[in-house]
């Protein structure tokens, strides 16, 4: 059918779809945008371009800052990562709308894919010249070794997901494939050692990660929505323009976080059975934090993310709720109180003017024993 058609950008060459039912009120869809050749190097070709060492002055002109290769090369490649994420989010935006596409930021999660041939992206050395905090790999990934996360039955296969360097609070995960890692055996399911192989490969074995992931931003996303709802609300002095506004914003609160306790409670109550995740994650293990601690598997601390972010969603989203209806009760007995006080205002003006119209219809005291008289001698009192 026409209507279920949705266009490709110009710069993918095809696309990887796949749709996770999370919960029965949470639906992951993942979508893999596989550039052409052209566009996909463009960290190559900003990594390989030479630069020199520039001189910008501030947005004041008050001072100059002094850029290296290295920055230069950096803010080049911020802007490649920029480029492609725009291509999922416009897409995203036009055909397939969410949650995220309904932020006012761009914090729709995402990864990317960088393939390297025979020096991984994310070492696992912690010092030295082959580490992920030396040379070009600190350009493209700035983080610690402990966040790095290599799949047990590959050590080509890694990936990254607090990408400081780079995210600012959006979430990024930073997927690396060293090719000559890989055994040949693994890819020969899809033709051995070619592109396309390397593309399927990850994306067997990364959908459950980014699907269960993508559950875990929208708590984060939830969380911090309920937090800067109640920041921006404040009924201190406040007029009866700016009432009516508050109000309104409490009503926008409680549309958009309809279902928000039903989403919440169904991720706690999945995130309860580690068998889910670990199921659907492939096993990648990290350093433990202490030297002799065992391995960090991936699929157990998403899990444990999950149950504890879930947690804190119901129980705050709960008490927004309770503190936004004493709010309104709170509101609408000061603007009966307002409108009392102006009754009580106007009906002292309305008397007023009733004395004032009654003194104005009321003859000249000198005539008032010659408009009395008759009025007594009708009743006999007068003879």
């Amino acid at each position: 059918m026409i209507d279920n058609y949705a266009p490709m950008p110009d710069v993918v060459e095809h696309l990887l779809v796949r749709i996770f039912q999370l919960t029965p009120s949470l639906t992951s869809v993942l979508v893999g945008f596989v550039f052409k050749e052209r566009f996909e190097r463009s960290y190559e070709v900003q990594l390989n371009r030479d630069r020199k060492t520039a001189r910008e002055c501030s947005l004041r002109r008050s001072s100059i800052s002094i850029l290296d290769p290295g920055h230069l090369k950096r803010r080049s490649l911020e802007q490649a990562r920029a480029r492609t994420r725009d291509v999922a989010r416009r897409w995203f935006d036009a055909n397939m709308p969410g949650f995220f596409c309904g932020l006012r930021d761009d914090r729709m999660p995402t990864a990317e894919l960088i393939t390297t041939q025979a020096q991984n992206l994310l070492s696992e050395e912690a010092d030295g010249p082959t580490s992920i905090h030396f040379g070009w790999r600190r350009l493209l990934s700035n983080s610690s070794h402990f966040d790095v996360w290599t799949y047990a039955d590959c050590s080509g296969l890694r990936f990254v997901t607090d990408d400081r360097g780079w995210t600012k609070e959006t979430p990024h995960l930073v997927v690396a494939l060293c090719a000559s890692d890989v055994p040949e055996d693994v890819l020969k399911h899809w033709g051995g050692h070619e592109r396309h192989a390397y593309i399927a490969y990850c994306h067997e074995r990364m959908d459950g990660i980014l699907s269960n992931y993508a559950g875990l931003a929208f708590l984060r996303e939830t969380s911090k929505d309920l937090k800067i709802s109640r920041a921006a609300l404040n009924i201190g002095n406040v007029s009866r323009r700016r009432s009516v506004r508050t109000l309104e914003q409490i009503q926008s609160f409680f549309d958009r976080s309809l279902g928000t306790p039903a989403v919440a409670t169904e991720l706690l109550d999945r995130s309860k059975h580690v068998i889910y995740y670990k199921h659907e994650c492939a096993r990648f293990l990290s350093p433990g934090w202490a030297k002799d601690d065992v391995p960090r598997e991936f699929g157990t601390v998403l899990c444990e993310q999950t149950q504890f972010l879930a947690s804190k969603v119901i129980s705050e989203e709960h008490s927004m709720r309770e503190h936004f209806e004493q709010l309104s009760t709170i509101l609408s007995v000061r603007e009966s109180v307002r409108a009392q006080r102006r009754m009580e205002w106007l009906t002292v003006v309305a008397v007023v003017v009733a004395a004032a119209s009654l003194y104005a219809a009321l003859p000249p005291m000198k005539d008032w024993p010659n408009q009395i008289k008759p009025y007594l001698e009708s009743l006999g009192l007068v003879a």
